[in-house]
């Protein structure tokens, strides 16, 4: 991946953003029309796409602060499946209450856990395949309700990223985050 200035990134933004929003209303479309499983499939890439706005703020931050970018790294996070799905994971508990019973740090290390099921998952909302020894297609591996809830899941958080975006675009170079701040993400996101 070539180095990308703090202006594509901002584009950049705009672009998964508008795609992202396009994904989720296709989505929804799909499911009002009985096609659940191709509705799961979108509403999760959906999600992916949103994952990778901040992974691109973040190295917009580190460009303005003179840090040095694994560009490598990057473009690895932003096409792996797996990663974008850890990348929402941490996004939705950066967002959540924090709780004195550690409840909110119990949802989100078991979201982890289900990495591998929400791949799958979207997998199977694509393709027919075999799943323990029986052939199925993708209706008989997503269901209506799978599809709702995730649809659900998915308008949260676009509509925070919508306000997040509003309020944050085109202020990247101007950003008074610093290096530590910067640090201590980078270390959660290991």
């Amino acid at each position: 991946m070539r180095p990308l200035s703090i202006e594509e990134i901002e584009s950049a933004r705009v672009k998964l953003l508008r795609n992202a929003e396009s994904l989720f209303a296709e989505s929804r479309l799909l499911y009002k029309h009985g096609f659940f499983s191709r509705s799961y499939t979108l509403a999760h890439i959906c999600c992916e796409e949103l994952a990778k706005i901040p992974m691109l703020v973040g190295t917009g931050l580190d460009l303005a602060n003179g840090e040095e970018v694994d560009w490598k790294k990057l473009f690895r996070r932003l096409t792996a499946h797996k990663e974008k799905i850890e990348a929402m994971h941490a996004n939705d508990y950066f967002r959540s209450e924090i709780r004195a019973d550690e409840s909110d740090l119990k949802r989100y290390e078991e979201a982890l856990k289900a990495i591998p099921h929400l791949n799958n998952m979207k997998n199977n909302s694509l393709y027919a395949g075999l799943v323990d020894d029986v052939f199925l297609e993708p209706a008989e591996m997503v269901s209506e309700e799978n599809a709702r809830e995730l649809i659900a899941i998915t308008g949260d958080r676009l509509r925070h990223f919508q306000r997040g975006e509003k309020a944050s675009l085109g202020k990247i170079a101007a950003s008074r985050v610093g290096k530590k701040m910067r640090q201590i993400v980078k270390e959660f996101n290991k």
